[in-house]
């Protein structure tokens, strides 16, 4: 237990001084990525103090390093090489063989949440991503070439691999992190209980993240979108720590439905302003020959008395497309409200009730016993 812990503390060191170290010779516009990297470290060994067994967390305590190493190898080495550094400008080169174990740590994650075990057909999927993963690093790390900084040779670049040697290797790689993405969707709809609600809670973050990552990429990752994107990827072990630890598991169908819901809403009230203002002012200035800020104002408007009529609709559709049976079972009840209201035979009134439960609740057998009062 004590070595355990002195491991993680050391992990956890280990990765805070490389995010310093690379927050001092890296973009501004980076900073919010190594403190993403930090994040999985310490979360990775807050789970760990508390389940020191848990294989999840120790897959998160070793992304952190790998993480931090990885961006600050590449910074240094840029860093060193435009200072005239020789001697330190082969620990660029690290930065794309760790960029291969970082690879392997998240197709770990994905393949072995939340129990650390594998279903018996996933296994071979597993150990050839594994295997291609690796022999495509080992592959990296001898050849010859740049590393990540320019003008920067790979200092162990001693062999030249054929490529159809490596093209295997290659495959197998470039197809781990979708399979075991394929499998965790699989397991969302085959378990049930606790680990469904980790799952779902593991696929909300990282498709969290991946989209505001996404949008970040193509922004050039600069300004507020890169720094979204970012603080999405610090979202990423957070929500993984949330499950391994249960903590409001479940929450998580409330999150991913008002997330559905106020998502569809900005891009289609966003969409809708952009496309008012433009064909208005079209208009107006077709009309008058000027432009004006008229059209701005009446679009506005128009959007704040679109916006709770357009969110109810969203809600109800996402409801019925999405959360059908809660739906259902909130319009049963409804009407079962309304019947409470007007009837007053009790026979009647009894199969009403039962006819809802049954409905709303699908049990295997129902009983209705009532006390007779004694004459």
């Amino acid at each position: 237990m004590n070595r355990q812990r002195l491991l993680v503390s050391l992990i956890t060191i280990v990765t805070v001084v490389a995010a310093v170290l690379g927050i001092l010779v890296s973009p501004p516009d980076v900073v919010a990525y190594e403190i993403a990297g930090t994040s999985f470290a310490l979360v990775g060994a807050f789970i760990i103090f508390q389940y020191p067994m848990q294989p999840i967390a120790w897959i998160l305590a070793a992304i952190g390093p790998s993480w931090e190493i990885s961006i600050t190898a590449q910074y240094i080495g840029a860093y060193v090489h435009r200072h005239h550094l020789p001697g330190l400008a082969p620990l660029a080169s690290l930065s794309i063989w760790l960029y291969m174990v970082n690879l392997l740590l998240f197709f770990w994650l994905t393949m072995l949440f939340p129990s650390g075990t594998l279903g018996r057909r996933w296994r071979p999927v597993f150990w050839a991503g594994t295997a291609g993963i690796v022999v495509t690093c080992l592959i990296q790390m001898v050849t010859p070439g740049p590393s990540n900084v320019p003008h920067v040779a790979n200092p162990l670049g001693i062999v030249r691999v054929p490529d159809a040697v490596s093209a295997v290797p290659g495959v197998l790689a470039i197809g781990a992190l979708p399979a075991s993405v394929l499998y965790a969707l699989l397991r969302l709809r085959r378990t049930y209980g606790i680990e469904r609600q980790q799952i779902k809670l593991f696929v909300y973050g990282t498709s969290l993240a991946l989209t505001l990552t996404t949008i970040a990429i193509f922004s050039g990752w600069n300004g507020p979108l890169g720094t979204l994107g970012s603080i999405a990827l610090s979202l990423l072990p957070l929500t993984i720590g949330a499950a391994i630890l249960r903590y409001r598991l479940y929450d998580i169908d409330l999150i991913i439905n008002r997330t559905l819901v106020y998502g569809s809403l900005t891009l289609s009230l966003g969409a809708l302003y952009i496309g008012g203002v433009i064909g208005l002012e079209a208009l107006l200035r077709t009309v008058t020959g000027q432009s004006s800020d008229l059209a701005v104002a009446v679009v506005t408007l128009a959007i704040a008395a679109l916006f709770n009529p357009w969110r109810g609709r969203l809600q109800t559709f996402i409801d019925h497309r999405f959360y059908r049976r809660k739906y259902d079972a909130a319009r049963i009840l409804s009407a079962f409200q309304a019947a409470l209201r007007d009837e007053v035979n009790l026979d009647h009134l009894q199969e009403e009730m039962l006819a809802v439960i049954v409905q709303t609740m699908q049990p295997a057998a129902l009983a209705l016993w009532l006390p007779r009062e004694e004459r």
